[in-house]
């Protein structure tokens, strides 16, 4: 996962923020995931672990704080 924050003073009032977020995800991954799943003997959990790990529609919370 890579994150770029960019802030910029655009006037006295102004700011802009841009994140920009990327991850990846493949069979390779899946497989390590399911493999330390079955190691740990949670395999079981694999539906509510995998889309949690990146294999699904995840929120994140991000709060900026900025100066005045």
């Amino acid at each position: 996962m890579k994150r770029i924050f960019v802030i910029r003073e655009i006037n006295d009032c102004a700011r802009e923020v841009t994140l920009t977020q990327k991850h990846g995800w493949n069979v390779e991954t899946e497989a390590s995931i399911k493999k330390m799943a079955h190691d740990l003997d949670i395999s079981d959990r694999l539906p509510a672990l995998l889309p949690v790990q990146g294999n699904g529609n995840n929120k994140q919370y991000i709060r900026f704080v900025l100066p005045p």
